[in-house]
Formats: C-alpha cells, structure tokens, sequence
C-alpha cells in the first residue's frame, strides 16, 4: 500500500469519527445549544413497568416490580436468571424485557389437509 493511500485512509477515517449527534443541549439541528445543570434540571419520570412500557415484565399488586421512577437493581430477581451453560456450568442471565420494533414471524406447521 502506498504512504498517499495509507494517509487518505487515516484521513477519511478520522473524519469519519466526528460526532454528528445533535440531540438536545447540543447546537445542531435537534438541540438549542443550552447546557443544562444536573443538580438543578428537572427529574423525568421513568416507568418502565407500566403496561404501556413493558412487555414481560409489567407491575401489579403482586410481582413486586419497583414503581415509576424509583431506583432498579438489575442484579437480583427477577431481572437475573439462572440457568445452565453448554456444558453444564451454572450461569446467569440477564432477564431484561425488551421489544423488537417489528413483531417476529410466528409459522404453524399443519400435516398435508389439516387445519389445525
């Protein structure tokens, strides 16, 4: 490889690293540019139990599953599993509720001129 290819490679690829993000508090497109204090902003309110947000694992007045907003600790039940491994170790896993954006296939297989 010559030095002029190895260099526009170091090039385009240090260019490529730039930080495009222009979410909120940045001056781009999506932000207007105030910075914001942590200690003074303002508290979000985070459910991620309620039926709107969860899937598996949704709150009711049994499970035990923490209330909007207060503090999750991932590393107890039933956010974290047990199982075994492929050679028969104990191991854990995380249990965490998450959502695909698009619902999965789901195929049912029937014999030949059967309907259920």
């Amino acid at each position: 490889m010559s030095k002029l290819s190895f260099s526009l490679g170091i090039v385009f690829s240090l260019a490529a690293c730039s930080s495009s993000y222009n979410g909120p508090g940045t001056t781009g497109a999506g932000g207007n540019g105030a910075a914001h204090d942590p200690a003074t902003a303002p508290v979000v309110a985070v459910d991620r139990f309620s039926a709107q947000a969860g899937h598996l694992q949704v709150r009711n007045s049994t499970n035990g599953l923490p209330a909007a907003s207060a503090p999750v600790n991932f590393d107890q039940g039933p956010f974290i599993t047990q199982g075994f491994g492929p050679t028969g170790q104990i191991v854990k896993n995380y249990n965490f509720d998450v959502q695909a954006p698009t619902p999965a296939p789901i195929y049912a297989f029937f014999e030949a001129g059967a309907s259920s």
